[in-house]
C-alpha cells in the first residue's frame, strides 16, 4: 500500500530535514579544530569547539543616543565571517539591560566551562565612560538606557557596567576568550598587560588567554558607518596575518586594526591587549584564508653594521647567510636578488625590531617598528623613512596619529598626551603649523592658526570659566587686534601686545562704564575718554589707569573741572592765554567793558569767592569717583610651554637610515 502525504506534511518534513542538516553542519564547524604547526613540537590540534555571541544595539529609545542604522548589517556580516571560521554564532539585537545580562550569562553557562573551547564576544553599539570619585567606569549602553547627563541614576540602573562583564568573564574556564567592542571606552577601563612585538606560533600559543580589542577611546563617538567592522573581517580572513605563517593571532589582529583604522581619518584609534593575569600567556588564533599569490623565498640573512652603512652609500649588498662575528643586523623573511624584499622581520644590534614590508633592503610599505625603550611606530615607510600615514606611540603614553613626510610629521594629524591634552590639526616639520585646535583636560581650548609650534595668526582661546579671547596671536601671545571677554560680561576690544592691552582699545564694564582710548603695557595711558552710565565723563590724558595730565571732567548737571590732573587728583586749572586782539582799538573797549562788568558783579564778591572755593573742593573730592576703583585687569593666558614647540621627536635607528 502506498502511503500518501499531504503537501503540508511534506513541507514540514523538508523543513525538519533542512534544520537538522544546518544544525549538523553548525556542530561540525564548531568541533573543527585549528591545527597549529609548532616548531620542535609538530602539529597540535587547538579547540574542540568554537562559539561566538554577537550583540548589536541600533534603535535607541532615548533620542540623546544616535541610532546606529548600520549595526544590523555589521552583526550579519560578522556572524557570516565567524561561521566561515568554524564558529557557532548566536546573535542578540537591541537588548535591554536584563536581556543583555541574561544573554551573556547564558552564553557562558552553556559554552564557558569546556576548557578546550574558543569563545568570542562581539558587541556593536554605544559605550560610555563615566568618572566617579576619581575612577573611570565603562558601560555598555542597552537599547533602553537614558542619557547619563539628563538622569545619571537611571542610566546607572539601565546600563551594564564593564566591571560586571569582566567579572562574568572570570568564571570562564575555556582557554581562549576574546572581547571585541565596536564602541567607545576609556583606555583605563580595559586595563591591559604589556603586549610585545608579535611572536610566531610557539608552545606558548595554546596556553590560556583573555584578550580584548576596542574600536575607539572614550573621547571619541561611535560613527554610524565606521571602518572597524570591515577591517575586523578582513583581518581575521588573513590580512592580519602579519608574519605570513597562515594564522591570525589576537595580537596580530589588534596590531593590524591599530595600523589600518586611523588611516581612514575617522578619528578612531583602536586599542587592544590582554587582561592582567599572570596566566595570560597564550594567544587567540584564527586560521588565515590562504592566498593564491606566489610567495618569495623565506631566508635568514645577516649583515655587519659597518657593511650595512657602506651598502647604503654604494648600493651594494653584503647580506650573508652566515652570522657575522661583529655587531650585525638580522633579517628573516622574503628575499629577492640577495636583498630583503617583501615581508619580513628586521632586528638591529641595539634591540630595535621591525616587522613589515621592505624593498631592496630598506623599510618600504606598511610596517611596525618597536624600540627597546618602549617607543613604537605602526604605519607606512618609504626608502627607510616614516612616510605616509602612521601612528607613533612614545613609552610615556604620548601618541601621534597622522601624516609623515621623510621622517617628519607633515600634514594632518592628532597628538595626544597621557594627561589628556590633545592637538588636532596641521603639522609642518614635526611642529604645529597651519590650522588646528588644542584642548586641555580642564576644558581650556584653542582653535586657530599656528606657526613653528606656536599660536600665530587668527585664533580663539576659551577658558571653562567663560573667559574668551578671539583675535590675533604672535609666538604664542595675544598680539594684534582682538576681543577679550570675561564671564561677567566685561569686554575689551582693541589692540594687544605681548598678552597686554596696547595702543587703541575700548574697555566695557557690565555696569555701563566705558573707556575708549590709548593703552600701554595693559593700562590706560595717553589720550582717552572714560564715561559713566549717568553721563559723567572724563576726557584727557591718562597714566597707569588714572587721569594724569591735561583733562576735563564733566557732570550731567553742567559742572566741570578742566585743568591738570596727577594720579587721578585734580591739581588746578590750566593757565589760559587770551588771544591778542587784531588792533588795540578793538581790544581796549572790550577790556574796559569787562572790567566794568566785573566791578558791577562784585557787590557780594566775598560770598561768591567762598562759594566757588567750596564747590571746587567738592568737585575735586568727587572727580573720577569709580574710575579710580576699577581693578587693574591681568589677562590669564596659559603658559604655552605645555604645547611644546617641538612635539614630535622620533627615535633614530639604523633601520631608518
Amino acid at each position: 500500500m502506498i502511503r500518501r502525504y499531504s503537501p503540508i506534511r511534506l513541507l514540514v518534513l523538508v523543513g525538519l530535514l533542512l534544520t537538522a542538516t544546518q544544525l549538523a553542519l553548525a556542530q561540525s564547524r564548531a568541533i573543527r579544530p585549528v591545527k597549529l604547526q609548532i616548531p620542535d613540537e609538530g602539529e597540535v590540534q587547538l579547540y574542540q569547539g568554537s562559539h561566538a555571541l554577537v550583540i548589536g544595539v541600533s534603535d535607541y529609545q532615548d533620542n540623546a543616543w544616535v541610532d546606529l542604522q548600520s549595526v544590523g548589517a555589521d552583526v550579519k556580516a560578522v556572524r557570516e565571517t565567524l561561521e566561515e571560521q568554524g564558529f557557532v554564532v548566536e546573535t542578540l539585537m537591541n537588548p535591554t539591560k536584563n536581556q543583555l545580562l541574561n544573554g551573556i550569562t547564558d552564553f557562558i553557562d552553556t559554552h564557558g566551562y569546556e576548557q578546550e573551547n574558543r569563545l568570542l564576544f562581539y558587541y556593536a553599539g554605544h559605550g560610555h565612560t563615566q568618572e566617579r570619585n576619581g575612577r573611570k567606569f565603562g558601560y555598555l549602553v542597552p537599547v533602553d538606557a537614558p542619557n547619563p547627563y539628563d538622569n545619571e541614576r537611571a542610566f546607572f540602573h539601565k546600563s551594564l557596567k564593564m566591571e560586571q562583564v569582566l567579572s562574568l568573564a572570570k568564571q570562564i574556564e575555556s582557554k581562549h576568550f576574546m572581547f571585541v567592542f565596536d564602541s567607545s571606552f576609556s583606555d583605563s577601563v580595559l586595563q591591559s598587560s604589556e603586549v610585545t612585538f608579535p611572536d610566531d606560533i610557539s608552545y606558548q600559543t595554546p596556553k590560556p588567554v583573555r584578550q580584548f580589542i576596542s574600536s575607539e577611546s572614550a573621547s571619541q563617538t561611535v560613527a554610524d558607518k565606521g571602518v572597524f567592522r570591515p577591517l575586523f573581517i578582513r583581518g581575521i580572513k588573513g590580512k592580519a596575518d602579519l608574519n605570513q605563517d597562515g594564522y591570525v593571532t589576537g595580537t596580530e589582529l589588534g596590531m593590524y586594526l591599530q595600523q589600518q583604522v586611523p588611516q581612514f581619518q575617522t578619528g578612531q584609534f583602536p586599542h587592544y591587549g590582554k587582561l592582567p593575569d599572570p596566566d595570560n600567556e597564550g594567544n587567540f588564533v584564527f586560521e588565515a584564508i590562504s592566498s593564491n599569490q606566489p610567495k618569495l623565498k623565506i631566508m635568514k640573512l645577516y649583515i655587519g653594521v659597518d657593511d650595512f652603512l657602506a651598502d647604503l652609500d654604494s648600493h651594494q649588498t653584503s647580506w650573508k647567510t652566515i652570522q657575522s662575528p661583529d655587531r650585525y643586523l638580522v633579517y628573516v623573511g622574503e628575499v629577492r636578488n640577495g636583498l630583503p624584499n617583501g615581508k619580513g622581520t628586521y632586528t638591529d644590534p641595539d634591540g630595535f625590531k621591525y616587522f613589515g614590508e621592505l624593498k631592496n633592503g630598506k623599510l618600504h610599505g606598511q610596517g611596525m617598528l618597536a624600540a627597546p625603550h618602549g617607543d613604537q611606530y605602526i604605519g607606512q615607510y618609504k626608502d627607510g623613512k616614516l612616510h605616509g600615514k602612521g601612528t607613533y606611540t612614545w613609552s610615556n603614553g604620548k601618541r601621534y596619529i597622522g601624516e609623515w613626510v621623510e621622517g617628519r610629521a607633515n600634514g594632518q594629524g592628532r597628538l595626544t598626551w597621557p594627561d589628556g591634552r590633545e592637538y588636532v590639526g596641521a603639522f609642518k616639520d614635526s611642529k604645529f603649523g597651519g590650522s588646528g585646535s588644542f584642548n586641555f583636560p580642564d576644558g581650556q581650548k584653542y582653535n586657530g592658526e599656528w606657526k613653528n609650534g606656536f599660536l600665530n595668526g587668527q585664533g580663539t582661546f576659551s577658558h571653562p570659566d567663560g573667559r574668551v579671547y578671539a583675535g590675533e596671536w604672535k609666538d604664542g601671545k595675544l598680539h594684534g587686534k582682538g576681543t577679550y571677554t570675561w564671564p561677567n560680561g566685561e569686554r575689551y576690544v582693541g589692540f594687544f601686545k605681548a598678552n597686554k592691552f596696547h595702543w587703541q582699545g575700548t574697555h566695557l564694564w557690565p555696569n555701563g562704564e566705558r573707556y575708549v582710548g590709548n593703552h600701554k603695557d595693559g593700562l590706560a595711558e595717553g589720550q582717552g575718554t572714560f564715561t559713566w552710565p549717568d553721563g559723567e565723563k572724563y576726557v584727557g590724558h591718562h597714566k597707569n589707569d588714572l587721569a594724569h595730565g591735561q583733562g576735563t571732567h564733566t557732570w550731567p548737571d553742567g559742572r566741570f573741572l578742566r585743568g591738570i590732573w596727577e594720579e587721578g587728583t585734580f591739581i588746578g586749572e590750566r593757565p589760559v592765554r587770551r588771544q591778542q586782539p587784531i588792533t588795540e582799538y578793538v581790544w581796549r573797549p572790550k577790556a574796559a567793558q569787562n572790567e566794568m562788568q566785573r566791578t558791577i558783579d562784585c557787590e557780594d564778591c566775598d560770598y561768591k569767592e567762598a562759594n566757588f572755593t567750596e564747590q571746587q573742593g567738592l568737585l575735586k573730592s568727587n572727580a573720577l569717583k569709580s574710575y579710580q576703583q576699577q581693578p587693574l585687569r591681568r589677562l590669564s593666558i596659559p603658559e604655552w610651554s605645555l604645547a611644546e614647540q617641538n612635539p614630535i621627536g622620533v627615535t633614530s635607528t639604523l633601520l631608518s637610515r
